[in-house]
């Protein structure tokens, strides 16, 4: 099968994500769509619900009464994919391997895949049936995106895709979002959220998950707590695991410190991401594997110092001064990290916060992604919004 004739030459070319509507990483990719004026709409496996979707059609592929089960919803989504009529020049781009990939490869058109760092890494911890799945869906794709040139090289030598076909680059982050406040704005917000002005905020904003090693984190930090009365712990769960955050509640409520650590299990749109990072003075992202996310960045951004884990995919990220780095992923490792990183200044951690700002900026901004993402789609530079506006 033929790759569709490119977006350069044929101007009225359309993108169809298959993705997760309510995702804040598609809305990531559809605001880069935007600023290059690639005229996108979005196609997807996932139910229905009751948050508002703005400014691209969505199509929903599963009717509602199929069962929630993900693997059924996919497949289904895929025969419906396939037995659509496409317009010339559309392009199908998969937006994760293992669900909507699995779609995109049913669907028997040419695709791309964006792929995530546990679907790839973790691949060899899951069943024979997910790693047959995620060969056949990076092996069918027309390009791959990766964050980090160590996923590149994961691609490559793992799972057999040639070199050309994988294209490499950041997504940045949403600066009309994730900026850091002022200190009035900063001790405004912990007021509200009942946060106290003095003391250390740390922030998980990783979902609750064996891979991001929460539950060592969460019993970290109840070990520090039992030393120290200085300092407050909240974990953003997001799309958690039911029976690992159910072990989190269980050592929070065990401990007499529990009162000191949040537990937010709701899912929370950008902006409520945004709020707590504002708040915050270190972001933890300490997982087993991973891609260089863009809730790191989101958190530099804001001002929170990242505590990351020691891994090749966060190399680009350490010519900032700022970072922490933490090899010790058991609970006293993580003790220890939060009664050094309790000691740091006032002063040297607004230092800290300003250089994780301007690090992020000067190497993640809208401009520096938005090229690769035109060069993704073949799309010419003077088409795009940004270059009109700086015309």
């Amino acid at each position: 099968m033929k790759l569709p004739t490119t977006a350069a030459s044929q101007p009225d070319s359309t993108v169809t994500l298959l993705a997760n509507p309510y995702s804040v990483h598609v809305g990531r990719w559809l605001k880069l769509f935007e600023m290059a004026q690639l005229p996108v709409q979005i196609e997807t496996a996932e139910r229905r619900r009751l948050d508002k979707i703005g400014g691209v059609h969505v199509e929903f592929l599963t009717p509602t009464w199929v069962p929630a089960f993900a693997g059924l919803r996919y497949l289904w989504g895929g025969i419906m994919a396939r037995m659509k009529r496409r317009r010339p020049g559309e392009i199908l781009h998969a937006h994760c391997t293992s669900g909507s990939g699995f779609t995109a490869w049913l669907s028997g058109q040419p695709y791309f895949v964006t792929t995530y760092g546990s679907e790839i890494f973790g691949a060899g911890d899951r069943s024979r049936l997910y790693r047959w799945m995620i060969r056949r869906v990076l092996g069918s794709a027309r390009l791959i995106t990766a964050t980090t040139p160590r996923m590149a090289e994961a691609l490559q030598q793992d799972w057999d895709v040639p070199a050309d076909r994988i294209r490499t680059f950041s997504l940045g982050y949403d600066s009309d979002v994730f900026a850091a406040a002022d200190h009035a704005t900063r001790d405004r917000l912990r007021r509200e959220i009942g946060l106290p002005r003095d003391e250390p905020v740390w922030v998980v904003n990783r979902r609750s998950l064996p891979l991001y090693r929460t539950l060592e984190v969460v019993r970290g930090f109840l070990q520090y707590a039992a030393q120290s009365t200085n300092g407050r712990l909240a974990v953003l769960s997001g799309d958690d695991n039911a029976e690992y955050s159910r072990l989190i509640q269980e050592a929070v409520a065990a401990s007499p410190h529990g009162s000191r650590v949040w537990l937010i299990r709701k899912f929370l749109p950008a902006t409520g991401v945004a709020r707590w990072l504002q708040a915050a003075d270190y972001a933890i992202s300490v997982p087993q594997t991973d891609q260089l996310s863009a809730s790191i960045l989101e958190a530099m951004a804001c001002g929170a110092v990242p505590v990351l884990s020691d891994l090749d995919a966060y190399r680009p990220l350490h010519a900032c001064p700022s970072i922490y780095r933490q090899s010790d992923y058991s609970p006293e490792g993580f003790a220890c990290m939060f009664a050094a990183t309790a000691a740091v200044t006032r002063d040297e951690m607004h230092r800290q916060q300003q250089l994780c700002g301007e690090f992020v900026r000067r190497h993640y901004s809208d401009a520096a992604v938005l090229e690769q993402v035109r060069s993704l789609f073949h799309r010419s530079p003077q088409t795009s919004a940004h270059r009109k506006q700086a015309a």
